[in-house]
């Protein structure tokens, strides 16, 4: 692999690394960051669970639900990868206004092709969370960007370790890296998204 595609394939959960080599350390499907714990009373701490769930603010308790069965723990994976793409144009316009412009048309062609996986697997997490929500239907509507904020400050102490050259070349790169096989959504997750589309919207409501 050349020297260039090296730092762009190993620049630590940023994207996903090829499904058929072995990912580079901290190159994989990670999850982002669960949001910080409030602060709790420590006199209201349990030996066996310190932060129950009762304790974490709805919008936190919504996003780190554990996951029921395999089809909720799919989509979970489903959306934190598919918004990679989105923080990542998101920190390389911010700064590096210079490409700013190709980074946007490079995520706003890839949104399009994708657009139907997308736009199920949205659907899908939208009602998980909606399930998760009880009564605190309100916040559902702030768990995306939540995660995709998450997701954008993992990126930004990512880069904070990398020289300025490097880190503009993730964002030169962006393009050409949306366009690998890999980021073909409906090939990559063929047998995920079949399961999740039969999957009745209803029952995770």
């Amino acid at each position: 692999m050349r020297a260039s595609g090296r730092v762009l394939l190993g620049v630590a959960a940023l994207l996903v690394a090829c499904a058929r080599q072995e990912p580079p350390p901290g190159f994989k499907d990670a999850q982002p960051a669960e949001p910080p714990k409030p602060a709790i009373d420590p006199s209201a701490a349990t030996s066996d669970n310190y932060y129950r769930p009762s304790q974490l603010d709805p919008l936190t308790r919504i996003m780190v639900a554990t996951p029921r069965d395999a089809y909720e723990e799919s989509v979970k994976k489903m959306t934190g990868t598919s918004l990679r793409p989105d923080a990542l144009q998101m920190v390389c316009s911010q700064w590096f206004p210079a490409h700013g412009h190709d980074v946007a048309d490079s995520f706003m062609a890839w949104r399009k092709k994708n657009d139907a996986a997308l736009t199920d697997i949205d659907k899908h997490a939208a009602a998980i969370w909606q399930s998760n929500a009880g009564t605190d239907t309100a916040y559902v509507k702030r768990v995306k960007p939540q995660i995709r904020k998450n997701l954008y400050d993992e990126m930004m102490r990512t880069f904070d370790a990398l020289p300025t050259a490097e880190f503009e070349k993730v964002c030169i790169d962006y393009g050409p890296l949306l366009r690998l096989p890999e980021w073909d959504l409906e090939k990559r997750w063929k047998r995920d998204l079949r399961a999740m589309r039969a999957h009745a919207l209803a029952a995770a409501q």
